[in-house]
């Protein structure tokens, strides 16, 4: 209750102002009524006290029970201007924190309008290619979509891969041709929408320290549009996160297939559909995930093989995002007033223990049973799916993640993290990724950081 009257104070300028006037009103009123400070009933409480004998010893009893009105009266005034002392240093404290998380922000942002402006994107050498070069930053790739169409392109960079058949491990068979960015995060132009706002966003993957010479299993997109039709805007965006599971080599063409086939489903429509209603956008956005879950299956089945994915998906059309997760790959959503919070559900046997009560959320970094999820797509058709909304609000922050960022580095240091580098999402990408390979980095780590300014 007390964190959401904060959010709400640090979010509304005019809930502010009235607490503020609202307060100095009642204050005065106060001071009036109580005939100034200290209050007339305090300095009459200190002459009865000291004159208690006197007066007990003319009246006897009868003095008890104006002695107890007066007493009652003054603890009220007393309890009422405890109560706005209080009230005026939190008050006093919540603008200080408002000013300086302001600062911070401005800061901030004028640090990436900077990189904007000089049409830079900042480059991070992963921790297994210090000494050779970089991955290439931006190749786009077109998605071939349903029923003969082509989807609009988006950018992505390449992954640098052997051929399936080198590797042994898969028949030779086509496989739709998905690309990652690897290692390297980048700062998307900012795409204003129809409603005012603005989207920074930041990708990055990596192998890992672990698995740093094996197939990177994790896959990633990050789609942006603006669709101009009839001299009204539409804005739009599709980021997603997948976490192959079946064999290096098997799980990430899973991961792969299930990219594109979320991609072919979804981004058709938002080029073609009219505006997406709650109801529309949920559903549109389950419907691609389904289409992943099928092709990933019936890959499978073509080839008799176990594959699968994990994969977590934002959706969002104007002023609304859906979000849609299977398995244990994560979406938080993070505020400045309120902080983080996962917005998805795992679905593994940790997340179930605890929920049960039989062992402590902290437990599930450490757990024997940490890696096995009880949902993933390939497995049947149809999945199981876990959707939500959310309203787009300015300030607020999406972060999709593999489990080889949250199992290595805790909320609060993500927290953190986004608290320290935003609006520059390109920044907190890199802050992240780093600090998942200096817990360790046992696993594939992708990461995409949506900030809406």
């Amino acid at each position: 209750m007390l964190e959401q009257v904060r959010t709400t104070y640090s979010d509304q300028r005019w809930v502010r102002y009235i607490t503020i006037a609202g307060m100095l009103i009642f204050g005065a009123l106060f001071y009036r009524a109580a005939g100034g400070f200290p209050p007339r009933a305090w300095i009459a409480l200190a002459q009865t006290l000291s004159q208690f004998s006197q007066l007990w010893a003319t009246r006897g009893a009868g003095v008890l029970l104006p002695l107890g009105g007066l007493i009652t009266l003054a603890l009220v005034q007393f309890i009422t201007w405890l109560f706005l002392l209080c009230m005026g240093c939190w008050t006093v404290i919540q603008e200080w924190r408002y000013v300086r998380e302001w600062r911070h922000v401005k800061a901030s942002l004028r640090r990436a309008q900077a990189m904007l402006a000089n049409n830079t994107t900042a480059v991070y050498q992963p921790w297994e290619e210090q000494t050779g070069p970089l991955a290439p930053l931006a190749a786009t790739t077109p998605v071939e979509a349903q029923n003969g169409h082509h989807a609009p392109s988006f950018p992505l960079a390449e992954v640098s891969t052997r051929p399936i058949a080198e590797q042994n491990t898969l028949p030779e068979t086509p496989i739709p041709q998905a690309h990652t960015t690897v290692a390297t995060p980048t700062l998307a132009r900012p795409t204003p929408s129809a409603n005012g706002y603005t989207l920074v966003v930041g990708t990055g993957l990596d192998a890992g320290i672990k698995r740093k010479n094996k197939p990177n299993e994790d896959c990633l997109i990050a789609y942006q549009s603006t669709l101009t039709r009839e001299a009204e805007a539409r804005f739009s965006g599709l980021f997603v996160v997948a976490d192959g599971m079946g064999g290096h080599a098997n799980g990430r063409d899973a991961s792969h297939m299930a990219i594109q086939a979320i991609c072919d489903a979804i981004i058709p429509v938002l080029a073609d559909e009219g505006d997406l209603d709650e109801d529309n956008i949920t559903r549109l956005l389950e419907e691609g995930v389904q289409h992943a879950n099928s092709t990933v299956y019936r890959h499978n089945q073509e080839y008799g093989l176990d594959t699968g994915t994990t994969m977590t998906a934002a959706l969002i059309a104007d002023d609304l995002a859906a979000i849609a997760n299977v398995g244990d790959s994560r979406t938080y959503l993070y505020r400045a007033a309120a902080g983080l919070t996962p917005i998805t559900r795992d679905h593994s046997t940790v997340a179930r223990l605890v929920e049960s009560g039989q062992i402590a959320p902290d437990e599930v970094y450490t757990h024997p049973q940490r890696n096995e999820i009880y949902r993933n797509l390939g497995d049947d058709i149809p999945v199981e799916v876990d959707t939500c909304i959310i309203a787009i609000e300015r300030g607020m922050t999406l972060l999709l993640c593999s489990d080889g960022l949250w199992e290595m580095v805790r909320d609060t240091q993500i927290e953190r993290i986004l608290r320290e580098t935003l609006p520059d999402a390109a920044q907190a990408c890199r802050r992240l990724l780093q600090a998942a390979l200096d817990g360790g980095g046992l696993d594939n780590i992708s990461v995409i950081v949506v900030h809406v300014l």
